[in-house]
């Protein structure tokens, strides 16, 4: 595990003070006070940031709509390398930041508790959970009185932190988004449907919603209740059902035209949602419609 060093820039904003900053073997705690003013900041690694008392001022994720007024009494924001946040605080304030090295993050999601779970930007607006509270506490604590004997105990509480996060990530957005939320929805889901056959993945439909791939998928998520990479299947299949039964399209053609890679890979995912192929699917219509 690579740690960080004290040569590892962490650009925090012009006007703060690192008032604390203690060394572990998986990254670096530190308290910081800032002033007041704007800010803008990308700290190039993954980052939690924990504010242990409302922040008055507007703060912005990846150019996601800004938040304006007092955040949560204890409200987090989980940064990737390439996060940005950016605004102004109406008045000086403290927080804490936790940075993790890159190989310790990229090794734990790999690892088996973390299986199908993905390290998401999120808003700072969001409080965090009780138990996310109660570990961050500790971990202030071991900060404060710091011996290498207690190191491995630390370690697992930064695990559990890592955790629970994550899977706080996966809630809804904020209700004061939801108009501007559903709109960028309905503008990804025309996008899709307009590009069926065509390569396209979930950078290129947040793109066309105005939002970053991580708060988009989020609130994605929320609204369906599935993944990008699902719904686009499922579109893809139920266009391609229409075809079956409206045209006379060889079925190659048709796998092509709802961006199959091939027949075989339509073939099988075919069969998989609707019980048949393709082929058998065409021949079930069409002795139905005559029967009719």
């Amino acid at each position: 595990m690579n740690a960080l060093s004290d040569s590892t820039i962490r650009n925090h904003p012009e006007g703060t003070i690192v008032a604390e900053s203690v060394h572990f073997s998986w990254g670096i705690y530190e308290r910081v006070v800032a002033a007041s003013g704007a800010f803008s900041e990308s700290y190039g690694q993954y980052a939690i940031v924990m504010a242990n008392e409302p922040i008055h001022g507007h703060i912005q994720l990846n150019g996601s709509r800004p938040h304006h007024g007092p955040t949560a009494p204890h409200s987090y924001s989980v940064l990737r390398p390439n996060d940005h946040v950016s605004g102004a605080f109406d008045a000086a304030t403290s927080y804490e930041v936790l940075f993790l090295c890159p190989n310790y993050v990229e090794s734990f999601i790999q690892s088996e508790v973390m299986s199908n779970r993905v390290f998401l930007g999120s808003s700072i607006r969001v409080e965090a959970p009780p138990l996310v509270q109660s570990l961050w506490r500790r971990l202030r604590d071991a900060a404060n009185h710091y011996t290498p004997v207690a190191e491995p105990l630390v370690g697992l509480c930064v695990e559990m932190l890592i955790v629970k996060l994550v899977e706080s990530q996966v809630g809804t957005p904020n209700p004061a988004d939801a108009k501007d939320n559903l709109e960028a929805v309905k503008r990804a889901v025309q996008f899709i449907d307009q590009r069926l056959a065509e390569p396209i993945n979930v950078k290129s439909i947040a793109d066309a919603a105005d939002l970053s791939p991580y708060y988009f998928s989020r609130i994605f998520r929320a609204t369906y209740q599935t993944s990008v990479h699902r719904f686009v299947l499922e579109r893809r299949l139920d266009r391609a059902r229409q075809l079956l039964e409206s045209s006379t399209m060889a079925i190659s053609t048709i796998a092509f035209e709802t961006g199959f890679s091939s027949q075989s890979h339509l073939t099988t995912a075919f069969r998989v949602r609707f019980g048949n192929t393709p082929a058998q699917f065409r021949s079930n219509s069409s002795r139905t419609a005559k029967s009719s």
